[in-house]
């Protein structure tokens, strides 16, 4: 019996230094957050964002000004074809509520970059969506079709759509062009961090402009891996617990 109680011992303090994972995770997360908004001021353009003009009535070529980067003169190319892992929708907004405009089945092709040059920032253009005041919403281009390949991208109408929707379209297309991924891989960078930097381009640069704060610049706070250690921990401690009040059990026995 001894080792019984040993062992439900030995549990809990595994959970209980387990439960500490999560607990110093997502306490780091919400110091990063609140440093995050904490650190951010407009600068004095007064600006659409800071104006809260409404999104859908923006002016997006405005902005153009505070993207003047460096592009390599060499151009990297790449096959710009995948097909899509998921559907992927497309909505308008009236009233406050969005309504869907298009949808592109699972399956079908698109071009994941306009064109095969890799060095080029597409602003506005799938991936590189604008943010919006709705944590989670990006107000971008839709993905053109293989038969649309040499179509002018800036011809394009913008619309809604849900971040997690190009999140999972970046991962596909990182995971489809071995040059990309390569890249990846020789800088040590973990793949999600890569895919949050990019569909995040265009908010990095508002942030380090003065131009707005966007909530998807705020990472999740909770994750499913923390789901999944506290629901194992709480089963380990009802383990635990089970086995001590066994162990109680039998030794009263044995007293009488």
């Amino acid at each position: 019996m001894r080792k019984i109680m040993n062992f439900s011992l030995i549990l809990t303090f595994s959970t209980l230094f387990a439960l500490l994972i999560p607990a110093y995770r997502v306490g780091n997360q919400i110091v990063h957050n609140r440093r995050i908004v904490k650190d951010f001021s407009y600068n004095t353009r007064n600006d659409q964002y800071q104006r809260k003009v409404p999104i859908s009535k923006m002016d997006v070529s405005k902005h153009y000004h505070y993207f003047a980067i460096y592009v390599p003169a060499y151009s990297q190319i790449v096959s710009n074809i995948i097909k899509l892992p998921i559907k992927i929708q497309y909505f308008t907004e009236e009233n406050g509520k969005k309504l869907l405009a298009m949808e592109i089945p699972k399956g079908t092709k698109i071009l994941w970059i306009p064109t095969e040059e890799h060095n080029e920032v597409y602003f506005g253009y799938g991936f590189h969506s604008y943010p919006t005041y709705e944590r989670g919403w990006r107000y971008a281009q839709p993905f053109m079709l293989v038969d649309q390949q040499g179509e002018d991208y800036k011809e394009l109408p913008y619309y809604f759509v849900k971040m997690k929707d190009l999140e999972v379209v970046l991962k596909e297309a990182v995971n489809s062009t071995e040059i990309v991924a390569e890249a990846i891989k020789q800088k040590n960078r973990p793949l999600d961090e890569y895919i949050f930097n990019v569909t995040r381009f265009i908010d990095n640069r508002f942030y380090t402009k003065g131009v707005f704060c966007s909530p998807d610049l705020l990472k999740p706070i909770w994750h499913l891996l923390d789901t999944i250690l506290v629901s194992l921990s709480v089963l380990f401690l009802l383990i635990a617990r089970f086995l001590c009040s066994k162990h109680k059990y039998a030794d009263a026995s044995s007293l009488e």
